[in-house]
């Protein structure tokens, strides 16, 4: 299978949209992530579906990412058909943000680490 990503800044949410079927709750919602380019910047429209016990991250979506959050997003293509017309949709799966400032690594002084409190 192959891989789609695209990356650029988040530059719209849409407000989320929940409902119940047959499986149980969902939740949806559209955002765009535009091209950090000069010149012809391209801009992603992506959905964005969850479901079940998973409801909560597109809940909290727009708090996680919000607007202007650099993000790598992975997406896949889907197409339906329904009455002989076919309709597409770029959803994505997988929100990352680029920032090194988000990510909360932490690394210990040498002071602090005492050999009794390692455990081999």
């Amino acid at each position: 299978m192959n891989e789609l990503k695209f990356t650029g800044k988040i530059t719209h949410i849409e407000e989320v949209k929940t409902g119940e079927s047959a499986k149980g709750s969902w939740a949806t919602l559209k955002f765009q992530v535009t091209e950090d380019k000069e010149e012809y910047p391209q801009v992603g429209n992506f959905s964005y579906f969850k479901n079940g016990e998973n409801i909560k991250y597109a809940n909290d979506f727009a708090k996680m990412n919000p607007v202007g959050t650099e993000v790598v997003v992975t997406f896949n293509l889907k197409t339906s058909e329904w009455q002989g017309k076919y309709y597409g949709d770029v959803s994505a799966w997988k929100v990352e943000k680029v920032n090194a400032e988000d990510t909360q690594e932490v690394e210990l002084p040498e002071e602090d680490i005492n050999p009794e409190d390692i455990p081999f």
